[in-house]
């Protein structure tokens, strides 16, 4: 008798797997449409690439393992049932009731990996993937900023560049940055009690840009720049060199 439980178990492995592999390739070219998309706005690496990809596969998996436990045992059924099989074990005096030990251990199985799968390895892939991204996304960001226009997408900063030096370390020069910033919400410190309403000016001749994938920020290396702090008189001025 183990000699037939082990057959059938054989029988539903096989035929699990490849069931499993064809919905989770039918699954992931469903929710590699996103990927795709994203993919063409930013540019990566292909070591990037194949690892983007490969975290779309764990998010099927929960949905796939089951399917592909149903469409195994019941092929493994019918194949015995279409070459006479059930019936020649009923000849030989074996019950029918032999089968179903082999069946209920491998869907125990699958119920245990699928489990897992949806309750470590998806949430899992899914926080990986979206690091990835933000990560492709942060070290974009200093390339799309683009020369000789004012950019207002930072939380109360206006940023202008003149020109944009792209390479390994992206570099801006005769740089122009606007807090505004209202009196309300500015932190407290001692030199905000003669602060007047108008922006904080900041003027820089270069600076060296590096994306913050942590804060989800800009960091600047400013070189030779200038502060100017407005004061309670609308036509006075403190500067700061740096």
């Amino acid at each position: 008798m183990r000699l037939l439980s082990r057959t059938i178990f054989r029988e539903i492995f096989v035929s699990a797997l490849l069931g499993i592999v064809l919905i989770t390739f039918l699954l992931f070219l469903r929710g590699a449409g996103q990927l795709f998309e994203f993919l063409v706005r930013n540019s990566s690496s292909w070591r990037e690439l194949l690892y983007l990809f490969s975290l779309v596969f764990p998010q099927a998996l929960p949905f796939a393992i089951p399917a592909g436990t149903l469409v195994g045992t019941l092929l493994t059924l019918s194949r015995m049932s279409a070459d006479g099989e059930i019936t020649a074990m009923r000849a030989a005096g074996v019950p029918g009731r032999r089968v179903a030990p082999p069946i209920v251990t491998f869907g125990l199985l699958a119920t245990l990996v699928a489990g897992g799968c949806s309750l470590w390895l998806t949430p899992w892939s899914i926080r990986e993937r979206l690091r990835v991204q933000n990560e492709l996304i942060s070290s974009q960001l200093t390339a799309e900023i683009q020369p000789r226009v004012f950019e207002e997408q930072f939380p109360n900063k206006i940023l202008y560049v003149s020109d944009v030096v792209t390479g390994a370390t992206t570099r801006w020069r005769r740089i122009f940055v606007a807090d505004v910033t209202p009196p309300e919400k500015q932190a407290p410190s001692g030199s905000n009690a003669e602060r007047g309403e108008l922006p904080l000016i900041s003027l820089a001749s270069e600076s060296v840009s590096v994306p913050d994938v942590a804060e989800n920020r800009i960091q600047l290396a400013l070189r030779n720049y200038y502060t100017y702090t407005p004061g309670k008189d609308p036509t006075s001025y403190g500067i700061t060199l740096a």
